[in-house]
């Protein structure tokens, strides 16, 4: 965030602090408070995931165009393993007959800043190795600069 904000002149940014920052696999839905069947329903499917940990390299960085302007960093070419669990969670929460809000598309990537003045243009960076061998279901709680964890799974050689 630093070298990026250096090289393009930014600092208007509100950078998110290290432990607020991930990668959303399926962004579910937003609730004022989170139906139980549906909260049963995630976790069920987070539960039937059959998942190898897989690498992944962040290596490139931009933004988005709305309200917030994010920065981010993410990968150029998305991992078949990266690709195919967003499919299973996907899948798995359709079949309970639950919607996603992300829909069956992946945009990986991990937001490391709101609030930007400028569009970041689609810029290569230093690759970031990052070893995925474990997803969470996250609860961000609406209004507030923080998330709850409510579950976490491993990924395994044998899955």
């Amino acid at each position: 965030g630093d070298a990026l904000s250096d090289v393009h002149g930014a600092k208007s940014g509100r950078r998110l602090k290290r432990h607020r920052l991930h990668m959303t696999l399926l962004y579910l839905d937003t609730f004022p408070t989170i139906p139980e069947t549906y909260l049963q329903h995630a976790m069920e499917t987070g539960d039937e995931i059959a998942a190898r940990p897989f690498d992944l390299s962040l290596d490139t960085a931009g933004s988005f165009r709305n309200n917030n302007v994010p920065w981010w960093i993410g990968c150029s070419i998305v991992p078949a393993s990266l690709t195919e669990l967003h499919r299973q969670l996907y899948t798995g929460m359709r079949m309970r007959g639950e919607k996603a809000r992300g829909g069956a598309s992946l945009t990986p990537h991990v937001t490391i800043s709101y609030t930007n003045r400028e569009m970041l243009p689609r810029t290569p960076i230093a690759p970031i190795h990052w070893r995925v061998d474990e997803m969470c279901l996250i609860d961000s709680v609406m209004g507030k600069r923080e998330f709850d964890i409510l579950k976490t799974w491993k990924l395994r050689e044998d899955g």
